[in-house]
């Protein structure tokens, strides 16, 4: 079990500034970000660019621009499976 942090963003895209505000404030580099829902919109914002990203394979589907090499793409077991392997866990909606 690792002991950093994986962040869960899953918000409206209108909020989507104040979510990575919230994020750059409470992350570490080694912590982790999985995009949910509207957020995986943001899947190509540079500030991401900082963490280990995951988005999950039903919103990277919906995504009309290309998902970058450093993004991994997560089914929910494969989801489940990365939950278990980090200490905390925080969801930023």
């Amino acid at each position: 079990m690792q002991t950093s942090t994986l962040f869960l963003l899953q918000a409206n895209f209108n909020q989507a500034t104040q979510l990575l505000i919230q994020l750059k404030n409470m992350a570490s580099p080694s912590d982790a970000v999985v995009l949910m829902s509207e957020a995986a919109l943001l899947v190509n914002h540079p500030d991401l660019a900082l963490y280990p990203l995951y988005v999950l394979k039903t919103e990277a589907e919906l995504l009309t621009s290309t998902i970058p090499d450093h993004v991994s793409v997560l089914d929910y077991d494969q989801l489940t499976d990365l939950l278990l392997q980090y200490s905390r866990c925080i969801s930023l909606k």
